[in-house]
């Protein structure tokens, strides 16, 4: 198929090299699935000022204050100053300029549909769905039709998952218990029905556990007013584009209701069982941070097959080169990444009613917050990176594998991102991408930053310990003492950058001539 497509492009290319009339009409062609398209006729199509600079081989793109810019030969381009990468470099061909069409189109706020059609921008993301709430009664309505979606539209993106599922809400703050059935339905529950669920009914302030109730079942999620109205508990779940409630629904579904049902293979759960991240194991996290980078920049641009290689090349060589990082992060990718991958799609489905209908939409709607995921989201952390790379994957293998939820279900060890790389096996993969020595520098900052943040909970707590000293007896004196000397030689272990490292330094020295005094 890559080959065909490679001849059919070499092909039309001499054609236009000899004057054919394919391109002197600006057709779009396609290259291992990345579209060009002719810039003028495509901009002017849209409402650009189109301009031209014979000099610089520069074309301007004005539309009011947005103003895009890019040069023959040079696989950058400029938004309002800002640049932005291109690809690959645009080319003059037959006197009409063809550029890499996506990166052009979602600069401008649009995609590129299924069928070549240019469409507007999805309105995603938290701001789109203003006001938040003011209370949880308020929130209830928002909710009740995000369930019913999740149940009239999700059984597409997992084989047999749950659906017909209800939600109970119970608000610690009032001792309030809300039902919302899975037709979306939905009533404050009387002390008679709420004795008959049988609800176990959280000692905390937030939790979740499954349910049955008259023949459905459903999730039971304790909350407080302050959790569903704090802006800035909503907005950490901007990466999915909604309310914090519909995603940790979906986030839940896929844990309790789904998980329990696959194929267990109890050794992956042997490694890393305390969760740690490896912040200290830099070129292993500089490699997965790459991944995601790739991955991203594989689902902003649907089809395109050099990106699709260079991830599975990437991914080759984290398996080769750090497999003790790949066995750190196996039972987080397989558990927390396929449920971060079912919360991202079913959230999308079942959050904007009035945009999303199918799961080509959910399709281009992923597509759209790639870029801004590319630009705001990377993670660092074993932990932290198997939810990002793990939906990544799943969405990736949506588009060339479907049918892989199956075998991952079946596959105790397998996960999105071995699947992935199965996917291409038998494929000769590209060298894969170096980074620069700026992004490893970048990298290795942000690591230390992340470690550093460890410790400053530690800066309170021993000068507080300190002054407690002379009020404890010998044991307790002697076990704070401990405790105190294990983390000031943790922090002289760790090996950070500056100015981290000073700091970590300066406090370890300060704080052994204070304990020498005692």
């Amino acid at each position: 198929m890559r080959f065909f497509k490679k001849l059919c492009a070499a092909a039309l290319l001499l054609a236009v090299l000899a004057g054919s009339a394919i391109f002197a009409h600006g057709q779009a062609f396609d290259e291992y699935g990345r579209v060009f398209m002719p810039v003028r006729a495509t901009f002017e199509g849209m409402g650009f000022d189109v301009g031209w600079d014979d000099a610089t081989r520069q074309v301007t793109l004005v539309r009011g204050a947005d103003a895009l810019a890019l040069a023959i030969e040079v696989d950058e381009f400029t938004v309002n100053g800002e640049i932005r990468s291109l690809l690959e470099p645009a080319r003059l061909i037959g006197g009409i300029t063809f550029a890499p069409i996506r990166p052009l189109l979602h600069a401008a706020g649009y995609t590129l549909g299924e069928n070549g059609e240019i469409l507007p921008h999805f309105t995603l993301g938290i701001p789109a769905q203003e006001p938040l709430p003011a209370s949880l009664e308020e929130f209830i309505p928002t909710l009740a039709i995000h369930i019913q979606r999740y149940n009239q539209l999700t059984a597409d993106f997992w084989p047999n998952v749950a659906n017909n599922v209800f939600l109970a809400i119970d608000n610690r703050d009032t001792g309030q218990l809300w039902m919302i059935l899975p037709d979306g339905e939905f009533f404050l529950m009387s002390d008679a029905q709420i004795e008959a669920l049988g609800a176990q009914r959280a000692q905390f302030d937030e939790g979740w556990q499954e349910l049955t109730w008259n023949g459905l079942r459903g999730l039971y999620y304790a909350t407080t007013e302050h959790e569903v109205t704090d802006r800035e508990r909503i907005y950490r779940m901007v990466h999915v584009g909604t309310y914090e409630g519909i995603a940790n629904f979906t986030h839940y579904v896929m844990h309790i209701l789904e998980q329990p049902n696959w194929v267990i293979s109890s050794e992956i759960y042997e490694h890393n069982s305390d969760r740690l991240e490896y912040l200290e194991e830099t070129e292993a996290r500089a490699v997965r941070w790459l991944m995601q980078r790739q991955m991203l920049l594989a689902l902003a641009n649907p089809g395109d097959e050099r990106l699709l290689l260079d991830v599975a090349a990437t991914i080759g060589r984290w398996l080769s080169e750090f497999p003790q990082d790949a066995l750190n992060a196996l039972a987080m990718d397989r558990i927390e990444g396929t449920a971060e991958y079912f919360e991202m799609v079913a959230s999308l489905a079942a959050a904007y009613p009035g945009q999303i209908y199918s799961r080509a939409d959910v399709d281009r709607a992923m597509s759209e917050l790639a870029h801004w995921h590319f630009e705001n989201a990377t993670v660092f952390g074993v932990v932290s990176e198997s939810y990002m790379i793990g939906a990544y994957a799943g969405m990736l293998l949506t588009r060339i594998a479907p049918g892989w939820q199956n075998a991952l279900i079946n596959d105790g060890r397998a996960t999105a991102i071995t699947l992935f790389y199965e996917h291409f096996s038998g494929i000769a993969l590209p060298a894969p991408v170096q980074l620069t020595e700026a992004e490893m520098l970048y990298i290795a900052e942000e690591l230390g930053r992340q470690m550093f943040s460890i410790f400053e909970a530690q800066f309170e707590l021993i000068p507080e310990w300190i002054a407690d000293l002379p009020n404890l007896d010998a044991e307790l004196r002697e076990a704070y003492l401990g405790i105190i000397e294990d983390f000031l030689a943790e922090m002289e272990a760790n090996v950070l950058p500056m100015p981290y490292s000073q700091i970590l330094e300066d406090f370890v020295r300060e704080t052994r001539a204070i304990l020498a005094n005692i």
